[in-house]
């Protein structure tokens, strides 16, 4: 899928009913109350255990899209939380990033050693834009939203100068991730996440804007002070 110009007029308005109808206001919102829960106790606000990604499964954590009318896939063998911690209300602390390692790029369905991502001049890495992160409810079940902290941009693909997609590759949009087994409000070691329902993430080409899909599961956990109890989210 595809927007040209007259998709861009409208991606304000878009941005608008997302925000408003979407992404946490209306039918989908933090409710008053929410909280994260470890070893059957609420977070407090001087304690605030750091979860961490302990693994991404067998299958590459994949987004996927097409630019140019090709198909293009950006693949990860693993993922890093930093700065990550549980806070009071159901949010995640604001700031926290999210490193990718071990990414290459398929086109058409070949690996591109052009476009292999960069960041800080390490190769096979991209590395997100400041998130916040915040638990809410979407039809009866608890998710976790994460968005940038400020403007749209999530994450920026970086590039070699040879790569036909570009110097760079901006991912905008927001995130959700839902507990694979519906048991985020269930206390548990380790929740296995994959992306969850009204996710809207959209890869920025230099023509036109294209709609991007997550797929994979990583499994969360706490570590620190808390590695090793049970945690989990009620929505409120």
């Amino acid at each position: 899928m595809m927007r040209s110009k007259r998709g861009l007029k409208a991606l304000s308005l878009c941005a608008l009913v997302a925000g408003l109808a979407v992404f946490g206001v209306s039918a989908v919102q933090a409710e008053e109350g929410a909280h994260w829960n470890v070893s059957g106790s609420s977070v407090s606000a001087t304690l605030k255990p750091e979860v961490v990604i302990s693994e991404v499964e067998a299958e590459n954590i994949k987004l996927s899209t097409k630019i140019g009318g090709q198909p293009v896939e950006f693949s990860c063998t693993g993922a890093q939380f930093i700065g990550a911690k549980l806070e009071t209300e159901g949010k995640i602390t604001s700031g926290n990033k999210t490193k990718f390692t071990g990414c290459m790029t398929k086109i058409n369905g070949t690996v591109s050693a052009a476009c292999v991502p960069v960041s800080g001049g390490e190769k096979g890495v991209a590395v997100s834009t400041a998130l916040k992160g915040e638990l809410i409810l979407n039809k009866g079940e608890a998710i976790i939203l994460f968005e940038p902290v400020s403007g749209s941009t999530f994450l920026v693909l970086e590039f070699g100068e040879e790569c036909g997609l570009g110097g760079t590759c901006p991912i905008i949009g927001k995130q959700t991730v839902k507990d694979s087994n519906g048991q985020m409000t269930t206390e548990l070691v380790t929740h296995t996440v994959e992306q969850g329902p009204i996710s809207e993430l959209w890869v920025v080409s230099k023509t036109a804007e294209h709609v991007a899909t997550v797929t994979g599961r990583a499994r969360l956990v706490l570590a620190g002070a808390h590695k090793g109890l049970k945690w989990s989210g009620t929505p409120g």
